[in-house]
């Protein structure tokens, strides 16, 4: 290259929205080469990088371009050059915490002379994962006294981000007293678990099934909202049986005065 040639980043094309952990994104970087004196260019190779943290980015793509600087006429004194790159967000990147990416575009000069070059950066922002789990320490517990059962309740997150844990009865004749969204932190974090009671009343009830639906949400942004789990218990009035008898019908009549003719052959 002619020792007058310049090198311009012009553009680089990059996700604008969150990228999820384990997926990839393409970006493009845009280069413009003068030509400078082509009587004299040879042609050379033009060479981008992208500079990304290795703990939560993974960068693959080709990153040098050959410039036909024989190419360039008296009208047309620039080269123009594109080169692609995918870049993977990894599992752990916190959530919506912009990464900052350097990029370095660079052509050889004459040994007597320094690169001629260009740099700028750009961000990917990782998007948030949502992931919790419930644990009852049990599925069946007997109301004592008055009030409902009590449940105890692990709530673990394994996402990237601080959230928020919304619980709400959806389905099942028992009823659940009101509870405040519970804070959970990003996994890794001691406050990625929590333990919470849940207070199940049946009712008038001896026994009362219901279905508890747990909802993450960014603690942040209330309208980024994960998919919910659920959780089925049973609360059970003490002293009940294992479930309400139904009263004796014919059948139970018809099966003891069998057993009462068998007896009675037998004697016979």
């Amino acid at each position: 290259m002619p020792a007058d040639a310049e090198v311009r980043i012009t553009g680089i094309e990059a996700s604008a929205t969150p990228v999820l952990p384990g997926q990839t994104t393409r970006v493009t970087v845009d280069v413009e080469v003068d030509c400078g004196d082509a009587a004299t260019s040879q042609d050379a190779t033009l060479r981008v990088t992208l500079d990304a943290p290795e703990t939560t980015l993974a960068v693959a793509g080709a990153g040098t371009h050959a410039l036909e600087v024989s190419a360039c006429t008296p009208a047309d004194l620039v080269l123009d050059a594109a080169l692609e790159f995918q870049v993977t967000v990894l599992h752990g990147a916190p959530a919506m915490a912009p990464i900052s990416i350097g990029v370095n575009a660079e052509v050889a000069q004459p040994p007597n002379l320094p690169p001629s070059g260009d740099a700028s950066s750009f961000p990917i922002t990782p998007d948030v994962v949502f992931q919790i789990a419930a644990q009852p320490e049990q599925k069946l517990q007997v109301v004592d006294g008055e009030g409902g059962a009590r449940f105890q309740v692990e709530l673990s997150n394994f996402g990237n981000s601080p959230i928020k844990v919304r619980i709400e009865a959806i389905d099942g004749p028992a009823t659940l007293a009101a509870i405040d969204p519970v804070l959970l932190g990003a996994s890794g974090n001691a406050s990625s678990v929590a333990t919470v009671t849940l207070v199940v009343d049946p009712g008038d009830r001896s026994e009362a099934a219901i279905t508890v639906q747990l909802t993450p949400v960014y603690q942040f942004n209330e309208s980024k909202v994960g998919n919910p789990i659920t959780v089925s218990l049973l609360a059970r009035r003490e002293g009940s049986p294992l479930r309400d008898a139904p009263a004796p019908g014919p059948l139970l009549a018809i099966a003891v005065l069998a057993i009462a003719l068998l007896a009675a052959r037998r004697r016979a």
